[in-house]
């Protein structure tokens, strides 16, 4: 009776949607499991179409996707959303690209997924494949196994064969957590995608590091705090206090650790200062992470540039008054 129940039992799965949700039932639904927004009509028609915020359409015909992404690329760009989630992580890239730029870059990668490749590549592929079958039959049924890990260490073993020659050193848990830290920090769909807004206006994500940029962890206090206020779960009382007055847990990752320290003083009202104090010490234990942003996006030396640039500086001061001396 076990194992028949072991048979029959289907696998986990996000529910697909069987009415509508409405614009913040869809946000929400969006930031937790992009899965989650799928209607249920869309496994048995070509095409769905519907407006929260914006118009969207969702296209599942094989003729119409070609058309789409292939034939008439240029009468249908990107969207802002899907440059926004992509753009941090893979840059200009094909995913992102349009026009020439995009065409180039397709023609540059199109050898390498010719039939001949492709069928080089079978093997690897297979070999990956038993070494993870083996490695789940090893527990001979006794015990769950965590399917998803063996996935992502099967595709990395490919990965690996295929474009690093097998090299050992490549690490594949230290791959797999950048990967999740990135999707569950910046491959969020936002309030502000779901309204339509342009790409330049910054999403609530990204106000933090122009805080920061500008006030330093001070900034980042000031700014969590109004976010907070803005968005309605912490409101202004009588002689400088604060009420937390949320229903449920805000999304944005920073908030909700604003939003924790505040519950865990034990009170509805705190004051203003509490607030604040509050507010510093995740602005501090957010820092590092700010100045990587910053770093990584040029805005911001590391201090051992910044060192460097000052000691070239000194070195080019020196030369030009030795040789105005001369």
């Amino acid at each position: 009776m076990g194992d028949m129940q072991a048979i029959t039992r289907e696998p986990v799965k996000a529910p697909l949607v069987t009415e509508p949700l409405g614009f913040f039932g869809s946000l929400q639904a969006a930031r937790s499991n992009l899965l989650g927004i799928l209607p249920q009509i869309s496994v048995t028609q070509p095409m769905v179409s519907g407006k929260t915020g914006l118009r969207w359409h969702m296209v599942m015909d094989p003729p119409s996707i070609r058309r789409m992404l292939l034939e008439k690329v240029d009468a249908y760009p990107k969207s802002v959303v899907t440059k926004n989630l992509l753009r941090p992580a893979i840059g200009e890239s094909m995913f992102v690209a349009e026009g020439a730029h995009w065409r180039w870059q397709r023609r540059a990668a199109a050898p390498a997924f010719s039939h001949r490749n492709i069928k080089n590549l079978a093997p690897i592929m297979t070999r990956s494949a038993e070494a993870a079958a083996d490695r789940i039959g090893a527990g001979g049924g006794k015990r769950a196994v965590n399917v998803h890990e063996e996935m992502v260490r099967a595709t990395f073993e490919v990965i690996s064969d295929v474009t690093l020659s097998g090299d050992s050193q490549f690490d594949q848990g230290a791959m797999h957590k950048a990967i999740d830290n990135y999707i569950d920090a910046a491959g969020r769909v936002s309030l502000f995608d779901m309204l339509g807004m342009p790409g330049w206006v910054p999403r609530p994500d990204e106000l933090w590091p122009i805080a920061y940029l500008k006030e330093g962890t001070r900034g980042v206090a000031n700014a969590l705090i109004g976010a907070a206020i803005a968005a309605g779960w912490l409101m202004p009382g009588e002689n400088e206090t604060l009420t937390l007055s949320a229903t449920e847990d805000p999304t944005e990752p920073t908030l909700l650790k604003l939003f924790q320290r505040l519950v865990a003083l034990g009170k509805p009202t705190v004051t203003i200062q509490e607030a604040r104090d509050a507010a510093t010490r995740v602005a501090e234990g957010e820092e590092p992470s700010l100045t990587g942003e910053l770093e990584d996006a040029g805005l911001r030396r590391s201090l051992a540039t910044a060192t460097r640039l000052k000691r070239i500086v000194q070195l080019c001061g020196r030369k030009r008054d030795t040789d105005s001396r001369r």
